[in-house]
């Protein structure tokens, strides 16, 4: 019998107050399912990855923001050369083109939301 590894994790936010930008707008919640030892191999990949562009400790892993990554801020402004992004970004798709994984995602409109229902649940109210 497979072990697997499931993980999740939001995008965006999850409260209606403001909805004017694509950012507060949109919540999308995703899931990735791996089996053990294609996890194993895809881990042992990811992490090596992440200290050959941006360093870090063992004890604290680098973790991979997309508002970081896009402003190029912290430890991911060596992104700001552009043959260094180029390369993290054929890295990273080959890692993730070449991993054996389910994914999952959903992605939630608020604004659409509240335009559809009378009384709509806020998903902050959910957590």
């Amino acid at each position: 019998m497979s072990r697997y590894r499931l993980y999740f994790d939001e995008s965006g936010t999850h409260s209606c107050a403001r909805l004017e930008t694509v950012h507060e707008r949109y919540l999308a919640l995703c899931g990735v399912i791996f089996e053990e030892s294609d996890y194993r191999a895809f881990q042992t990949q990811w992490e090596s990855m992440k200290r050959t562009f941006f360093g870090g400790d063992p004890d604290e892993p680098v973790i991979l923001h997309r508002k970081e990554l896009m402003g190029k801020s912290g430890l991911f402004s060596v992104l700001e050369d552009e043959v260094m992004h180029r390369k993290f970004d054929a890295e990273l798709l080959r890692i993730v083109g070449e991993a054996r994984f389910t994914s999952l995602i959903t992605v939630i409109d608020k604004a659409g939301h509240q335009r559809q229902y009378a009384a709509p649940m806020n998903p902050e109210l959910l957590t």
